[in-house]
């Protein structure tokens, strides 16, 4: 469903955010990392970080390669981007201050 939608409309997860199951895949800050376990399923037995690729959720967990589509760069950069990939931007409305004077007990 290529339309936008008013917030909320997808719902909101365990967090309180809303959309996330939506129709518009979202960059997240975490890197993919590679895990093998050791055999009896007891722990990790080695693990490689991959910050080259970063996870990206909407209705299904993806991973996606980094990269600005630009078509004078060339390689993987050249063509058009996804249309279900974008950004969320999020502002935090009681600013610095008043989160330091809130975790004070002050404000």
């Amino acid at each position: 469903d290529p339309m936008p939608r008013s917030r909320g409309s997808f719902g909101f997860n365990s967090l309180g955010l809303a959309d996330f199951s939506g129709n518009v895949w979202e960059w997240t800050s975490t890197c993919y990392v590679r895990t093998t376990l050791v055999a009896d399923g007891s722990g990790v037995a080695s693990s490689v970080d991959n910050c080259g690729v970063h996870v990206l959720e909407g209705l299904h967990r993806a991973y996606m390669s980094n990269f600005v589509s630009d078509g004078k760069s060339g390689g993987c950069a050249v063509g058009t981007p996804p249309d279900n990939l974008g950004f969320r931007l999020i502002r935090d409305h009681r600013g610095w201050a008043n989160r330091i004077l809130g975790y004070l007990g002050i404000a």
